[in-house]
């Protein structure tokens, strides 16, 4: 087979990092100035390559871009080209397909300042600017509060509406007009942009001048110029037009199709629907994955074959009969069918996205619609995965606490402000008030209480807050009417009570009846209290029973203990205490240190784990064979707290017929070691735009994200994993505060691989008073932003 030929301009391809931008003209390939970066001609196709070091080598994203515009023979050969150019980078590119309009956030990430979209194209001889080319005069319409792009639009006052921004470009002057129900922030992105033109196209030398809709006559000047340009304006302007999402319920309709030529033709298979897992994909075949018609997933196996993987990225996605009916299983008769036959029998958008995804360089995108995916030597997956009855190995990682404040990053990957040396006062729930708890009783939580904990640090020269609420969990019914009493009885001053409220009435599963949920809904409005005590500036935090953080832990110097049930509140008839107590303890220092109570029976034991046990003439340490030294001298701190009798310790597998009696006899536990299927994931935390206004809970991601994204007219969502930021800007209205919490619930119940802990931490942060552990998530944060 004689080898392939690639194209010249591939030789220049990935060999630094960064955006490389090609457009496609009389079906070649010619590379675009860098100064025109981030605007397409809608006439036109290009193909776009990030490259982005990572070891030794480069990982790469490759993009074929078509506007809406663009001939066939010029969509066609994009693809063709991105094609060669994946093959030439050895097939290692993660591939998408990029329609004008509909880019996939990954894409639009690339151009901050915005995306502009031009008329014509190299068929009508347009050329891509120029710096210093004044010869200009076209109308663009800026859409987006996160992402901005700006369309060409016809010059004049029809292509105008109330609610966006629009820039009127002559070439020396660019006049920004504010549409009078667009936002501060529409208003800036639109700033930043028409900024971004001035000095990447005319070299800063156009002038920027800013007309507010709402009030035109403070710009007279100005206002003239344009009704010269434009003619007189109508009496009524077009009404603001809603930006369009997706529902995420949408989002995690999930189908698996398998591609494979084994029978001697290409056969597509529907193998599986959510939750999917990782095994289900084979290195010998290719699959495709179809995200609710969203977007459309490519795995290319490393071990199928050249007709596997060319007829699914390009042929095989015809998973339908002639009539567009759906088929499990059917075989392909050529491949002459393309992907977009595959997209009109379902009835989607011609602009549905398509990702074409390599064996062993999955995006982070792809791997997250699946339940604890593993990459190579990675023995962690996405989120907190909600298992029971499983073997953990937990990892050691050391904590160096003084660089929490001087690093953030290392604040955020830790989940710690500090090193829990901070002041801390513990209430308990009381007949609807706050009792102070007994200092000597710090770090003993009973699961028959509701505990406020108010925890004082610095934070850059200042006093900081935190407010964690900490919750039991119970197994009888809901008192429904006594909850709603609870509203009528306690007045709602705060956004937050309201939102706490919903969450524990809605939410967790298994409240106790009677006055056990109001008691729950107490803790968070003593919580909102407690807040406005300190002018709003402490973080507040929801911790349940068994989820608790590692700064949490971190509070009580390795001797964090959680009883089952009981109280430690005084009652009329004192309470008898089990006469056999056993404690599961897992931690490596006093940092992450905890000793959960389990049922004292042998099927609670863990071959992973140091456990105590305490029956009324002895104490016991059981040590696994999984556990470390570390782990079994944390247990032994812990134990001085629970017991202070002499403690017989036992290695398991030496067990006696007396320790094995004490528990109720010999039965089997968990006792065949499994990596941790939970645990941090190493790759970057997630920002997210949320909504419910529409009814349909919508979340857009906002990829490559930094601090400029956080909009001060919003509820932002930051997915770190094991905890959920709400970060509430200061302008954000009523409605999105008093649902912030509900969006962090049905973030996590939306999940497409159904894995999410329902229980994961969920943090609300106010603008101003980011602990390090949100802003670690950011590069470069600047602190004195909002001041």
């Amino acid at each position: 087979m004689a080898p392939q030929i690639f194209h010249e301009e591939f030789d220049k391809a990935g060999k630094h990092e960064g955006l490389q931008i090609w457009r496609i003209e009389n079906m070649e390939v010619v590379p675009i100035s860098k100064k025109t970066y981030g605007s397409f001609f809608t006439g036109d196709a290009y193909i776009i390559l990030n490259s982005r070091k990572v070891g030794s080598g480069f990982s790469y994203n490759l993009h074929f871009w078509l506007g809406n515009h663009s001939s066939q023979d010029e969509q066609g050969a994009a693809a063709m080209l991105a094609t060669q150019l994946d093959d030439y980078l050895g097939g290692d590119p993660v591939q998408y397909r990029e329609t004008q309009g509909y880019e996939s956030e990954m894409f639009k990430g690339y151009f901050k300042s915005g995306i502009v979209y031009n008329k014509g194209g190299v068929a009508s001889g347009f050329k891509h600017a120029e710096t210093n080319q004044y010869d200009v005069r076209r109308l663009l319409h800026v859409k987006g509060r996160k992402t901005v792009t700006a369309t060409e639009v016809e010059f004049a006052w029809t292509s105008f509406n109330l609610g966006d921004v629009f820039l009127v470009d002559l070439g020396k002057i660019i006049i920004q007009w504010n549409g009078p129900e667009s936002n501060r922030m529409e208003r800036l992105k639109g700033t930043l942009l028409a900024k971004d033109i001035r000095d990447r196209e005319r070299g800063g030398r156009a002038q920027v001048l800013v007309i507010d809709g709402e009030n035109e006559k403070a710009n007279d000047k100005t206002f003239g110029a344009m009704v010269k340009l434009l003619g007189n304006k109508p009496s009524q302007i077009k009404a603001a037009t809603s930006d369009e999402k997706v529902s995420r319920a949408r989002l995690s309709q999930l189908k698996l199709f398998h591609v494979s030529d084994q029978s001697g033709q290409l056969t597509v298979q529907e193998v599986a629907t959510k939750p999917l897992t990782q095994d289900l994909l084979n290195h010998d075949d290719c699959y495709i994955l179809d995200q609710g018609g969203s977007k459309i997933y490519v795995w290319k196996g490393k071990s199928a074959t050249k007709e596997e993987r060319s007829g699914a990225m390009d042929r095989a996605m015809v998973c339908f009969n002639e009539k567009g009916d759906e088929a499990n299983y059917y075989h392909v008769p050529t491949l002459s069918s393309t992907t977009a036959g595959y997209v009109k029998a379902k009835g989607y958008s011609d602009h549905t996205q398509i990702e074409t995804v390599p064996d062993g360089a999955e995006s982070a995108m792809f791997k997250q619609l699946f339940k604890g995916w593993r990459s190579k030597n990675e023995t962690v997956g996405r989120g907190s995965i909600y298992t029971k009855g499983k073997i953990g190995i937990v990892a050691h990682v050391r904590f160096d606490a003084t660089s929490m404040h001087a690093q953030p990053e290392l604040a955020a990957q830790h989940r710690m402000v500090d090193d829990g040396t901070g002041k801390i006062e513990i209430w308990r729930i009381e007949q609807n008030e706050l009792a102070p708890v007994d200092e000597s009783t710090y770090g003993q939580f009973y699961g028959g209480d509701c505990y406020l904990i108010l925890y004082t640090y610095e934070n850059n020269g200042r006093k900081a807050y935190i407010i964690y609420y900490w919750q039991p969990l119970y197994s009888h019914s809901v008192n429904i009417h006594l909850s709603f009493h609870l509203l009528k009885l306690y007045p709602i001053k705060h956004y937050f009570s309201v939102t706490l409220f919903l969450y524990y009435f809605y939410f967790l599963p298994n409240p106790r009846a009677d006055m056990q949920l109001p008691m729950k809904s107490l803790s968070a409005f003593h919580a909102v209290a407690l807040d406005d005590k300190y002018d709003g500036a402490p973080v507040q935090i929801r911790v349940i029973m068994g989820k608790e953080p590692k700064h949490f832990m971190a509070m009580f110097k390795g001797k964090l203990i959680i009883f089952e049930g009981g109280t430690s509140r005084k009652t009329e008839e004192p309470q008898e205490e089990p006469l056999r107590r056993l404690f599961q303890v897992r931690g490596t220092n006093e940092f992450n240190t905890k000793a959960i109570e389990v049922k004292a029976v042998a099927s609670s034991l863990n071959s992973n784990d140091v456990f105590l046990f305490k029956t009324p003439a002895e104490m016991y340490m059981w040590c696994g064979k999984g556990c470390s030294g570390d782990e079994r001298e944390m247990a032994k701190n812990v134990s001085q707290v629970i017991s202070k009798r002499d403690m017989d310790t036992i290695s398991e597998g030496n067990e006696n017929l007396h320790f094995w009696a004490a528990l109720g006899g010999k039965v089997p536990y968990s006792n065949s070691p499994k990596l941790q299927e939970g645990g941090e994931d190493a790759d970057s935390a997630r920002l997210y735009e949320c909504s419910n206004a529409s009814g349909n809970f919508r979340c857009e991601e906002i990829a490559n994200f930094a601090q400029e994204d956080l909009d001060e007219d919003d509820v932002m969502l930051l997915d770190a994993h094991s905890e959920i930021y709400l970060w509430i800007g200061s302008g954000a209205n009523k409605q999105e505060k008093e649902e912030s919490v509900v969006t962090a619930i049905n973030y996590l119940r939306t999940d497409p691989t159904d894995s999410r802990d329902p229980h994961t931490p969920i943090i609300t942060v106010k603008q101003g008073f980011e602990p390090p552990t949100f802003t670690g998530w950011f590069m470069a944060w600047d602190p004195s932003k909002w001041s």
